[in-house]
């Protein structure tokens, strides 16, 4: 507190000293490939996995983007949108660890639904762990068997995610095996039990705007009224 007191001016905090990073030691080889106007993390790292690297791309990603920013990189400026001069190029946003929902819908979506910085991520999560990739090309598969209504691709599925090392998936395919007659049902017939389940959401919906204290009477006659 006397330190601050008596200075003359802010004492500006000394920087911290960046910490090591597995990339340490592979640091000559990325500034040599960045020079080359090589500025594809993805790219970079699939070189440095080749050479041992066992740490995850979104790693490296974080590790070039203070080169993105950096004064005296070389390529093209950006022109303003609006035809001025403009400040130079934007660097891109870093990956970030997306959270378990936006990962599932990252990974479920149609390709030619997510824009080019979305493929990108995509590209980094398959590539970064198999297991990931497993699980979504089970997910994609069980998907496409529903909707095209596949009832002979159901048992091989079966068999796949019962031997896989998901215990989600092994679980799943244990309910599935539970009520096995009814499943196939609903890949070979057209009739559901869509129409019932509606009724029973529209009741739900009426009791719950009532907070439950209406009388059995009262919910009747806003059901029959609405009808």
């Amino acid at each position: 507190m006397r330190r601050f007191l008596r200075a003359d001016a802010f004492p500006e905090r000394a920087p911290a000293p960046r910490k090591r990073s597995i990339l340490d030691a592979y640091e000559p080889c990325l500034r040599q490939r960045w020079k080359e106007d090589c500025h594809n993390s993805l790219q970079l790292w699939r070189e440095i996995r080749a050479q041992g690297f066992p740490g995850a791309a979104s790693l490296l990603r974080k590790f070039v983007a203070r080169w993105r920013s950096a004064p005296g990189r070389r390529g093209p400026a950006s022109r303003s949108p609006r035809g001025g001069s403009g400040a130079g190029p934007i660097p891109p946003a870093p990956f970030s660890v997306p959270s378990p929902r936006q990962a599932r819908w990252l990974l479920l979506r149609d390709l030619d639904k997510l824009r080019l910085e979305e493929r990108m991520d995509r590209e980094i999560l398959l590539d970064g762990d198999p297991e990931i990739a497993a699980a979504r090309t089970l997910a994609v598969d069980f998907g496409r068997l529903v909707r095209e209504r596949d009832g002979s691709a159901l048992a091989p599925w079966m068999k796949r995610a019962s031997e896989s090392v998901f215990p989600e998936f092994r679980a799943f395919v244990t309910v599935l095996d539970r009520d096995r007659a009814a499943v196939d049902a609903a890949l070979a017939l057209a009739w559901s039990n869509g129409q019932t389940e509606g009724q029973i959401n529209r009741l739900k919906v009426a009791k719950r705007q009532m907070y439950g204290r209406g009388s059995l009477a009262l919910l009747k006659a806003r059901l029959l009224s609405a009808a």
